[in-house]
Parts: structure tokens; C-alpha cells; sequence
């Protein structure tokens, strides 16, 4: 009998902010406040004009990151807002262009002057707003880096497909408010790993990717300024071998002109920690999945285990449509 402990999915983001070795410097840059931010949130999701938002996104994390004397952007203020909220929200004068969403105002008032960007992240929460099966936020700490709090995103396999978007610089001034805007995209990629013969002593597993993009920028299109690894863990707690074991891992596309590699990483009941690169390396796509087969070989010499590739499929999955399709795997 097989306890599965739920897939983990990590979306690796780094976005545009340049790591620093000193980020200890959280004062903005000097200017007189306070100022106004009037944004607004529309999501792109297919050729219709102006579908409802909450259609699509069913919970909205916004966050607000200042920029401080040293270049850095750090985490000043959050908010998080439910589907009745999001519904609630005024309807943004600039009007709907043809496959995006109504736009939907937010304000962000009493802002010191100064430089600021804008990250979204949908569909982290459930429609009331309550969190959903391992999914969190554990970067989310006021005074973090944008690298520390968008990597830390951890999405359970309960969550709805995620939502992310991202504002250009905001230079804000104390004269007027600035009307920035936030698009959020569906344009992410799937890594869906079948391992067969799995012995029973894995009691986790560890899928390791280099080489994912960092960002979308307004247009949905990616820039590549922060690369970053991600990890996906699996837990579990076997009695017998297993013959097949699906892993899913959810990512950025692969930066123009590289390939992502993988790692598997085992850990044994005993302690022990096995790490296998995969054979080859693959492009991860936006609105793609990836599907790889691979066989376990643990009866080699010495202790040292193989991983032998099967399969290997890309099914092209379009997100960016009227109505999303389920995924099928």
C-alpha cells in the first residue's frame, strides 16, 4: 500500500532586480511623499474582449517593491484579494483591448517618491482567499529581494493554474498619481517525468532544472537579465517497489539558445543520497509539456544507480485561448 504525499510544482521566477551582496539598505531613494499608485490588472487570455478577470484568476497577490539606494528592489507592501474582491474592484477607464480581460483597478496610496515595480502572482489561494494544500509564499517577508520572494513560490497540486505578470519601472512623484499596468500570463512550461522501478527505500525525490527565464515582460514576451535553478521535492512512503511514478514539475521556458539540464536527486530510507544527472538536456517551452519515460537500474555495482530514458515527447498545450482546455497528460 502506497501513501503519496501531493506533487509538488515550483514555478522558479527571478525577475529583473540585480542581486546584490548588500541588500541591507532598504531606504528609498531621497525624495518627499507621499505618492499614488493607480494600477491596473488585466490578464491575457485569448481573443475575446473584456471576460471577467475572476473567470480566469481566482485569487490575486500583489506585490509592491521599492527600490533602494543601492539599485536593489526590495518588498515594502503586499496585498492579497479573493474572488469576491477581485470582482469588486472598479473597472479601469483605459477599457479592454481584444484578448485580455476587463481591467480592474487597484490603488496603492501614501507611497514614499521614488522607484517601483509591481509583481502579480494569481491563483495562489483559493477563491475565498484561504491557502491552498501546500502552496505558499515563504519568501513574502517585507525586506526581501524580488529573487527572494518570486523563487520561494511553491504551488500545491490542488492550485489552478498560475497567473504572473509584472510592471515596468514606476517612477513615482509626489505632483500626480501614476497609472502603470499589469498584465497577467498563462505562458509557462510542464516537465512530466513517468519513472518506472522505483525501489522502495526512495523516500523523496528531488528534480533539479538550470537555465530557466526569469520574467515576463508586458507583451508576454521573456526576458533572460536573472537566470535561475529550480527545484521540485516529492515525498513519499513506500512498502513496495513501484513500477511507475509520475513526477510533474511546472517552470519558466528555457532562455533563448540554451538547454535546461535535469537532476534527480534520491533520498534512501537509509540515509543515503543518490544524484543522477539525466542523460540529455531539453528546452522546456512556454505552453508546452515536456513528457519524458525513464527506467531505474539500481542493481548496479558499487551502489551507483542508472536512469535510462525511454521517451521523450513535447505536446504542444495552447493556454492562451477563450477557454482553457484541461490538460491531459
Amino acid at each position: 500500500m502506497r501513501r503519496f504525499y501531493g506533487v509538488i510544482f515550483i514555478l522558479g521566477v527571478v525577475l529583473l532586480a540585480a542581486c546584490n551582496d548588500d541588500n541591507s539598505d532598504q531606504s528609498g531613494k531621497p525624495g518627499e511623499g507621499p505618492g499614488r499608485i493607480e494600477l491596473s490588472v488585466t490578464g491575457r487570455v485569448g481573443t475575446v474582449t473584456g471576460e471577467k478577470l475572476i473567470n480566469y484568476v481566482k485569487s490575486l497577490d500583489l506585490f509592491l517593491f521599492r527600490e533602494n539606494t543601492n539599485g536593489i528592489y526590495l518588498l515594502t507592501e503586499t496585498a492579497s484579494l479573493d474572488k469576491e474582491q477581485l470582482d469588486a474592484l472598479t473597472n479601469s477607464t483605459t477599457g479592454s483591448n481584444a484578448g485580455f480581460t476587463e481591467p480592474k483597478d487597484v490603488d496603492f496610496d501614501n507611497l514614499p517618491i521614488g522607484n517601483y515595480m509591481i509583481v502579480g502572482l494569481g491563483n495562489m489561494l483559493d477563491s475565498t482567499g484561504m491557502e491552498l494544500e501546500n502552496a505558499n509564499l515563504t519568501g513574502a517577508v517585507i525586506g526581501n529581494t524580488m529573487d527572494q520572494v518570486i523563487a520561494s513560490v511553491v504551488s500545491g497540486n490542488t492550485a489552478p493554474r498560475l497567473f504572473f505578470g509584472q510592471t515596468e519601472r514606476i517612477v513615482l512623484g509626489s505632483a500626480m498619481p501614476v497609472t502603470p499596468q499589469l498584465t497577467l500570463f498563462r505562458k509557462v512550461a510542464m516537465f512530466y517525468l513517468t519513472l518506472e522501478n522505483v525501489p522502495s527505500a526512495v523516500k523523496r525525490i528531488d528534480v533539479g532544472i538550470q537555465n530557466t527565464y526569469g520574467a515576463f515582460d508586458m507583451t508576454g514576451d521573456f526576458l533572460s537579465n536573472r537566470i535561475i535553478s529550480v527545484v521540485s521535492s516529492n515525498e513519499y512512503m513506500f512498502t513496495e517497489d513501484q513500477p511507475q511514478l509520475p513526477i510533474g514539475v511546472i517552470a519558466l521556458p528555457t532562455v533563448a539558445g540554451q538547454q535546461s539540464a535535469f537532476t534527480l536527486t534520491f533520498y534512501l530510507d537509509n540515509g543515503q543520497v543518490i544524484d543522477i544527472p539525466l542523460q540529455n538536456e531539453y528546452t522546456l517551452k512556454s505552453n508546452t509539456i515536456t513528457k519524458l519515460t525513464a527506467t531505474i537500474d539500481a542493481n548496479q555495482s558499487g551502489g551507483v544507480w542508472k536512469v535510462d530514458l525511454t521517451l521523450s515527447i513535447s505536446a504542444d498545450v495552447e493556454w492562451n485561448v477563450d477557454q482553457e482546455p484541461g490538460i491531459i497528460i
